[in-house]
């Protein structure tokens, strides 16, 4: 990467980059008017993660711009808007927080779109989408407490979207309360 010019803006730790350019072996391949990084020892930042774009058969062209938030020192959200030239627009969200005694993460996704659950355009649109959270805090050295929520519109949704499908096939929610003989 090269830039026409670097500022180093202290007040925000943050590095800027001016009419940057990305070459391979000499040749230009990209070019960004503005960029910007935190500064190097700088662990968590806020900002726009890594753009996606690709094309498939069924949900047919898409991009998304995804943003980092970060919350505190313990907590961040991630929220990763997509937008499919044949599946509509879709909201993925991941929020994570840790306390101290346990961890919270869930991650959701909404899809509103006319491309029903097999795959077949229809003349209404509807909401799709789904929750994985879980959850589990330590109350006493013996006893911890946890809970797991796992919900999909339909069978297709997550294979469709990119987003894994779970072990065994089954999508599980329970709550837990559990302890180790000492």
């Amino acid at each position: 990467l090269k830039a026409r010019e670097i500022s180093d803006d202290k007040e925000y730790k943050l590095l800027e980059f001016r009419d940057v350019v990305m070459e391979i072996d000499g040749w230009p391949v990209f070019y960004a008017p503005y960029m910007s990084q935190p500064e190097p020892g700088v662990k968590r930042a806020s900002g726009f993660l890594m753009p996606s774009f690709g094309n498939s058969n069924t949900n047919g062209f898409h991009f998304g711009l995804p943003y980092f938030w970060a919350i505190d020192v313990d907590k961040d959200l991630t929220l990763g808007p997509r937008f499919y030239s044949r599946a509509g627009p879709l909201l993925a969200a991941e929020y994570r927080q840790r306390f101290g005694n346990g961890v919270l993460d869930a991650l959701g996704s909404l899809n509103y779109s006319n491309v029903g659950a097999n795959g077949e355009s229809s003349i209404e649109h509807q909401w799709r989408g789904h929750v994985n959270a879980s959850g589990v805090w330590d109350l006493d050295p013996t006893y911890r407490t946890g809970f797991q929520v796992q919900r999909v519109s339909d069978q297709t949704y997550l294979l469709r979207f990119g987003f894994g499908v779970p072990l065994l096939n089954a999508m599980i929610s329970r709550a837990y309360l559990e302890g180790e003989p000492g």
